[in-house]
C-alpha cells in the first residue's frame, strides 16, 4: 500500500495515550539545507524521506515504561519484547536535540546513512537508494517505500503494544 505524510500524521496522533511521542517539528531546517546536507555525504535521500523531514523533523516512539517495562541486562526474552520504541532520524535547527535522534554520516561506505534505530538493535539504512536493514548479522532489503517502512513499524510496535497488555 502507498501511505503519505499525512497517513503517518493521523497514525501517531490516533495511538494510544501509552505511546510516548517526540517530534522536533518546532525546529525544522530548511530545503536547502537538506540539500547541503547530500551534498556533503554525497547521497541521494529519497523524496519521501526529505518531505517526512522537512515536516517532522525527527521523531522518536516508545510506549509508556511503566506499561512495556524496559528489558535489564542479561534478560532472555522473546527478541520483539525489546522492542519497545523506535527513532526515526532526521534534522533539527535546535542544539537541545540529542545527536542520535540527528541524521549523520553513519558509515564510510558511499551512499549509505542510518536513518533508523529500533530499541531492540535493528537499524534501517538508505542505501543505494533503498531502504536496507541490519539486524547485527546480515542486511536485507525493504520492499517498498520510506512511507510503507514507517507505517509497518508503527503498525508493529503497536500490535506488540497490544501483546504486552494481555501478559
Amino acid at each position: 500500500m502507498k501511505f503519505n505524510i499525512n497517513d503517518i500524521k493521523k497514525k501517531l496522533f490516533d495511538l494510544s495515550d501509552d505511546f510516548m511521542y517526540f517530534n522536533s517539528e518546532r525546529f525544522l531546517v530548511t530545503k536547502q539545507e537538506v540539500l547541503k546536507f547530500e551534498k556533503k555525504f554525497k547521497i541521494q535521500l529519497p523524496e519521501e524521506y526529505k518531505e517526512f523531514v522537512l515536516t517532522l523533523g525527527a521523531i522518536a516512539l516508545e510506549v509508556d515504561p511503566k506499561i512495556w517495562p524496559r528489558p535489564q541486562e542479561f534478560d532472555v526474552l522473546p527478541y520483539w519484547k525489546f522492542n519497545y520504541g523506535f527513532h526515526v532520524l532526521g534534522f533539527s535547527t535546535d542544539a537541545r536535540i540529542p545527536s542520535d535522534f540527528l541524521l549523520a554520516e553513519s558509515s564510510n561506505k558511499p551512499d549509505e546513512i542510518m536513518f533508523f534505530k529500533l530499541a531492540g538493535g535493528e537499524k534501517a539504512f538508505f542505501r543505494d537508494g533503498e531502504i536496507s536493514l541490519n539486524n547485527d548479522e546480515d542486511f536485507y532489503d525493504y520492499d517498498g517505500s520510506f512511507y510503507d517502512f514507517l507505517m509497518d513499524k508503527i503498525n508493529t510496535l503497536e500490535r506488540d503494544y497490544f501483546e504486552i497488555l494481555k501478559q
